[in-house]
């Protein structure tokens, strides 16, 4: 199933024309919004508008999470727990509402009240300029929440894959759209299986990571010690965000996303290329 599908059909008959469709905000008993490029809109009945009056509302959004599950949220439950959703297409459900902790320690939601619902995009944001800064280097992409990291990670682990052996290691199901034909995927398995099997098995150049965490970090120098580039990324929100990042001396080039879709490349000392 994909996001269109999940969604209730006077929505999704609105939405799925968008082709900057970014994000789509749902919240119990409230207007549906959606964000276009870096603008956001509500959603009418005719269409996108600029204010919430008149526009579409979701009484119960449990609905969409179980047309997302397929009627078997049960099954699902290991991966809602987390906080989110993945699509077969890329796109993430985003999971909000009353938590608890059941028997077995695992989390699960008593009762779901929002969503937040990240449509991915595949894109040509990497010129030869860049690419001639990133390669043979250790990188690291640095944004916002919906700056575009994984989109910058997808589009690079492409390039790199038209010169060299890469390894994806999509831990979420987020980063393979279809366009990685040229290089190996590691779906839903965590840095540190790929680390232990992945980089022996497969002897790749590169190794590219969604949203390192700080519990992983030995992950990147264990690679890095194999003799493998490493491309991750991480939440920051400027240039001065990246000498403060406890692992930012494991990397020596710097990607600083820009909520208007824009980037700056920085060497290992934080000075701009």
């Amino acid at each position: 199933m994909n996001w269109l599908q999940c969604l209730p059909l006077e929505i999704a008959n609105v939405v799925g024309g968008l082709d900057n469709l970014c994000e789509i905000r749902l919240r119990n008993n409230s207007p549906v919004r959606v964000k276009c490029g870096t603008r956001w809109f509500w959603v009418g009945t005719d269409g996108l508008q600029s204010t919430s009056r008149g526009a579409l509302v979701v009484e119960n959004v449990h609905s969409v999470v179980d047309s997302a599950c397929q009627h078997s949220v049960f099954a699902y439950e290991d991966m809602l727990s987390a906080g989110f959703f993945t699509f077969d297409d890329g796109a993430r459900l985003g999971v909000c509402g009353q938590a608890t902790v059941g028997k077995d320690g695992k989390l699960f939601f008593k009762s779901i009240s929002s969503l937040c619902l990240r449509i991915p995009h595949v894109a040509n944001c990497i010129d030869n300029k860049t690419m001639d800064k990133l390669l043979q280097h250790n990188v690291l992409v640095v944004g916002a929440p919906g700056s575009g990291k994984t989109t910058f990670l997808r589009t690079l682990a492409s390039k790199l894959a038209e010169s060299f052996n890469v390894l994806v290691v999509d831990q979420r199901g987020e980063l393979d759209l279809g366009n990685l034909c040229h290089c190996d995927v590691l779906k839903w398995t965590s840095k540190h299986y790929a680390m232990d099997v992945g980089v022996r098995s497969l002897c790749p150049d590169y190794v590219v990571f969604d949203e390192l965490l700080q519990e992983e970090h030995q992950v990147v120098e264990v690679c890095l010690q194999s003799g493998v580039f490493v491309v991750a990324s991480i939440h920051g929100k400027s240039a001065k965000d990246v000498t403060r990042l406890a692992c930012h001396k494991l990397f020596d080039r710097f990607v600083v996303l820009q909520q208007n879709f824009g980037y700056q490349v920085l060497d290992g000392c934080g000075n701009i290329l």
